[in-house]
């Protein structure tokens, strides 16, 4: 054969014995039940398996939280039961005022101070008290403007009372805060006095200066100070 030379012939013939092994070789170990392409696509799957599958994890997750929850429901149940009993004696009395009134409104800007009425309000504060702690009440009021332009505003605060026979004087900060339809924001410091009528129910009055210092009429680098009187009631529940 043209080219083929004893070396080339005796490679060939060596080449051929190769393959004739590893032909048997396979045979061989296809004869035990082995065979090589289920372990690859054992790789291939164990190699995907070592991503995460997004699809399984968004399926498990529902199941998962809401395992989570009953158990951490389940903890603090548990640790509830040594809490002390004290705890479960503690109490809260709420007491609501409801007032009413108007006052002197002034603002400055430019160099220039503008005095007016304040627009008539209507107050309504929810005090909350606890552990029959009367001279500190946690306070949210609510402020509801009546005149000019209608509005509503909230003011969480702190009130600090002190008793001197019928009469109870209270001081009072808060941050007063518009939300419909002006925003405005301030500080609050406010004094008063309550006298019980009766066991449940009290005559308020109080005032209020309220400083708005930002606010969606408010212009920059101007504020508004309001001193406001309001005269009312109070019923203890």
């Amino acid at each position: 054969m043209p080219g083929l030379t004893p070396n080339g012939s005796l490679e060939g013939v060596a080449a051929q014995r190769d393959l004739a092994d590893g032909l048997n070789a396979s045979a061989a170990l296809n004869s035990i039940g082995f065979d090589f392409q289920p372990l690859r696509s054992s790789a291939a799957s164990d190699s995907t398996s070592a991503r995460p599958d997004i699809a399984a994890v968004l399926h498990l997750g529902p199941g998962f939280l809401t395992r989570l929850m009953f158990g951490l429901l389940g903890l603090l149940s548990f640790l509830a039961t040594f809490v002390p009993t004290r705890a479960a004696a503690q109490s809260l009395d709420v007491v609501l005022d409801a007032s009413t009134g108007s006052g002197v409104l002034l603002g400055s800007g430019d160099g220039e101070t503008e005095v007016g009425r304040t627009p008539w309000f209507l107050q309504l504060d929810a005090g909350f008290i606890f552990d029959g702690d009367t001279e500190i009440e946690w306070v949210l009021g609510s402020t509801l403007q009546l005149e000019d332009r209608p509005a509503l505003g909230f003011t969480p605060g702190i009130r600090l009372l002190r008793p001197a026979g019928p009469v109870e004087f209270f001081g009072e900060a808060g941050v007063p805060v518009f939300v419909v339809p002006f925003t405005r924001l301030g500080l609050e410091l406010a004094g008063g006095a309550l006298y019980r009528l009766f066991d449940r129910v009290a005559l308020i009055g109080q005032l209020a200066i309220d400083v708005f210092f930002a606010g969606s009429d408010i212009p920059a680098d101007t504020a508004v100070i309001m001193f406001n009187l309001g005269l009312g009631g109070r019923v203890y529940f």
